[in-house]
């Protein structure tokens, strides 16, 4: 069973191995509907891999107000909508994996990309929080849970910034390159923190406890990285 949005939506209908359904998953309303349609028809889902995300480069200033909201909504509150929907049926089974796709951003913030960073540093917060609330209010430590971590990759959340980035020589993953991983994550059965690469994002995610100088400096680094200019 997949529970997907976006281009990919269009071509699984035809995959005879797949069960497809449609969610607008800033609906918390049309999350839950579709939750019991899944649980209807198929059972109760045991991986939920929250990987939906929208970004688009500009400064702070340039920031629409719709467009905030919407990007929160996507890259954030759909995580409390798709948890509260299958979370339930995982304690009762004690048993279950939800992987939280996250990113490098949840640790830098870049100019050009602020409102995108945040969204992504509250989804590590989320992450954070329900390994917790597992373990001390609900008593289920057997549920899995990963956040993952990737660097750039190239699909099309990164198109009003690719260009940049290519010009800047920064590290591109491939969209097989995080799939793979979170597979390989999922199948060990074991919860995580992937940073993909590992080197040098792990490294990266340590940056907030370098001195404050040192810190800036590395984003400083950055400063074209994401440059809405170049669009």
């Amino acid at each position: 069973m997949i529970f997907v949005t976006g281009p990919l939506a269009h071509r699984l209908p035809t995959v005879s191995n797949v069960s497809y359904f449609e969610c607008d998953i800033t609906s918390p309303d049309r999350v839950h509907e579709t939750a019991f349609n899944i649980t209807s028809s198929i059972g109760s889902p045991s991986i939920l891999v929250n990987n939906a995300g929208i970004a688009q480069a500009h400064t702070i200033l340039a920031t629409k107000p719709d467009y905030l909201r919407k990007l929160f909504d996507v890259n954030l509150f759909s995580h409390f909508y798709t948890v509260q929907a299958f979370l339930p049926a995982m304690i009762s089974k004690k048993k279950g994996h939800i992987v939280t796709i996250a990113s490098a951003a949840s640790y830098l913030s870049a100019v050009g990309l602020v409102d995108y960073s945040a969204s992504k540093a509250a989804v590590l917060a989320f992450h954070e929080g329900l390994v917790q609330e597992l373990k001390h209010r609900y008593g289920c430590p057997e549920i899995k849970l990963s956040s993952v971590h990737p660097t750039f990759v190239n699909t099309s959340l990164c198109d009003s910034y690719m260009k940049s980035v290519r010009l800047e020589k920064a590290l591109v993953l491939e969209p097989q390159d995080v799939a793979e991983a979170v597979v390989k994550q999922i199948l060990s059965g074991r919860s995580g923190q992937l940073f993909l690469p590992n080197f040098p994002i792990a490294i990266a995610s340590g940056v907030r406890a370098w001195p404050i100088w040192l810190q800036e400096m590395f984003r400083d680094s950055m400063r074209n990285t994401i440059d809405e200019r170049s669009v």
